[in-house]
């Protein structure tokens, strides 16, 4: 490929202010930092002096000649795989160009015409994307025929990240999307869930709750015709426990000493004054009661069982692993009689609410199952 070199000169109403410092990266050889903080100083500025535009050029002129060198350098290894790397140099002498060619044209105060030299990147990207693509597709290609010979998926998985990575370069090119779609299907594990529940139903097929398919792995609680099973994720619950139902009545005393100022009586029986006519009082002292009547209802459930992961066409168990989940009824209600004033926070806020009646042992191993249905589908996450 024939690269294109422009001659140009840039002018701009903008100055380097910090020469030195610019001039130390160029000498560290930290030519885009160099640019960078240049093109920062230079904003905005009129009059730019000689050697900070000197300086600008050196970095200018030594990174892309240090750029052009790599890319020559990556051709002459002759392996296709490097055309990535190629687009992506080239990207960053665009990028390069553009920010300095915003300066356009620039000429010192003493009258020095800056002078940089461009190369014709548009040919270079052009040539590097359409290569590193056709590298890409015959890679995909190699791949999705060894893994319809070996059934390896993830043969397929690498074919569809090939395929990918042409769409940095183009959106259509050749068959990408009927082979990313070859590629899709044949890197998926589809997997046939089952759960087998011998404690509230016979047996039945059910999907886990709140759990969905990720991109490589698909879950069906169906056989459907046409899809070749990779593995069987299997639910069986078949051991159960409820305790009996349990009520307590506790009776409590509530106690409470409580302060307040009421009238002085003076021994004639009338209320005390002072000269002023004002009313005297005198702080008392009271003991208010309560007594309390709590009820107290709870009742457990236990639901358990096995989940095994299977080979679907052999049926030999790769992964298998016990279940066990807890649920807990609690209620509470508290009835009183005496002095409301006498009760804690916790009693008063209970006071007349209506106890609950106690869950059906049905109610309570539907719920144990909803949740291990939810610790089901977070073991089947294992599944690559």
């Amino acid at each position: 490929m024939k690269n294109i070199i422009y001659t140009t000169t840039l002018a701009t109403s903008m100055i380097l202010a910090s020469c030195a410092s610019v001039q130390k990266l160029v000498d560290k050889g930290q030519y885009d930092e160099a640019i960078y903080l240049a093109a920062k100083k230079i904003s905005g500025k009129k009059n730019p002096k000689t050697k900070h535009i000197k300086a600008l050029e050196e970095a200018f002129a030594k990174v892309n000649r240090q750029d052009l060198s790599k890319i020559e350098l990556i051709k002459g290894r002759g392996d296709r795989s490097d055309w990535d790397a190629i687009y992506n140099i080239a990207s960053d002498i665009a990028k390069r160009q553009r920010k300095v060619s915003a300066f356009l044209p620039l000429i010192s105060k003493n009258g020095y015409y800056a002078h940089f030299d461009f190369v014709n990147t548009n040919d270079m990207m052009n040539d590097a994307a359409l290569k590193a693509s056709q590298y890409h597709y015959m890679s995909a290609q190699n791949l999705i025929n060894e893994a319809q010979i070996t059934d390896n998926r993830f043969l397929y998985r690498d074919a569809f990240h090939a395929l990918t990575r042409i769409e940095k370069y183009y959106n259509l090119f050749e068959s990408k999307d009927s082979l990313k779609a070859i590629a899709k299907n044949g890197g998926t594990t589809y997997v046939l869930t089952k759960v087998t529940d011998h404690i509230i139903n016979n047996a039945y097929d059910y999907a886990p709750i709140g759990f969905e398919n990720r991109f490589w792995t698909e879950y069906h609680n169906d056989h459907f015709e046409g899809i070749d099973y990779d593995l069987v994720s299997e639910l069986v619950l078949d051991d159960a426990f409820i305790s009996p139902e349990r009520e307590v009545i506790n009776r409590l005393i509530e106690n409470k000493s409580i302060e307040r100022w009421v009238d002085q009586i003076g021994q004639d029986g009338e209320v005390v004054k002072d000269s002023l006519g004002n009313t005297l009082q005198v702080k008392e002292i009271e003991t208010v009661t309560a007594r309390v009547r709590e009820i107290l209802r709870t009742k457990t459930a236990t639901l358990g069982g096995i989940a095994r992961i299977k080979d679907f066409s052999t049926g030999k168990i790769i992964d298998e692993q016990p279940f066990s989940i807890t649920v807990d009824f609690a209620s509470d209600a508290f009835t009183m009689r005496g002095d409301r004033r006498a009760l804690s926070e916790r009693i008063r806020s209970r006071i007349d609410r209506i106890i609950e009646e106690f869950p059906t042992d049905y109610q309570m191993l539907s719920d144990a199952k909803q949740k291990i249905l939810i610790a089901f589908g977070d073991y089947l996450e294992k599944i690559d």
